[in-house]
């Protein structure tokens, strides 16, 4: 194992350690080193019996070490797309909500970065009826870089 991503193995254990009873719709993630590394999510939007999903919400926060790159939450469906942006690395708070309003179906939720250096990120999304009332959700990886 080369010694540089000790440190960064480390903090990726501690946190998934944290994080074990999160809620369904938060996600921790990790992204390499390479300036074009990026993770991409399918999200299903569907009613569980809460009403029928009209939008996805999300939030991103990029998490310690505080590095040069800065994270980005893209959440597209049917040829649109909103970013969530964490402008401010290492201030413990989540970019501003973003939302669209794509109905059911499957959401493309696509982390990236601004720059080289490895990143810890967590997102949360959740989906909702036109009148705000939770919608059931799932969520799988597709790519892990």
């Amino acid at each position: 194992m080369n010694k540089p991503y000790i440190p960064f193995l480390f903090s990726i254990l501690s946190l998934a350690l944290t994080s074990l009873d999160t809620e369904a719709h938060t996600q921790l993630g990790a992204l390499g080193a390479t300036a074009t590394a990026t993770d991409i999510y399918l999200a299903t939007c569907l009613n569980d019996g809460s009403g029928l999903p009209d939008n996805l919400v999300g939030k991103i926060i990029d998490l310690p070490p505080v590095v040069a790159a800065r994270v980005a939450l893209t959440v597209s469906k049917d040829g649109k797309s909103v970013v969530a942006r964490d402008r401010t690395d290492g201030d413990r708070k989540y970019s501003p909500e973003v939302r669209l309003k794509g109905g059911a179906g499957v959401y493309t939720l696509t982390v990236a970065k601004s720059a080289r250096g490895q990143e810890l990120y967590r997102f949360e999304f959740h989906c909702a009826t036109a009148t705000g009332v939770h919608t059931g959700s799932s969520i799988v990886k597709k790519q892990d870089q």
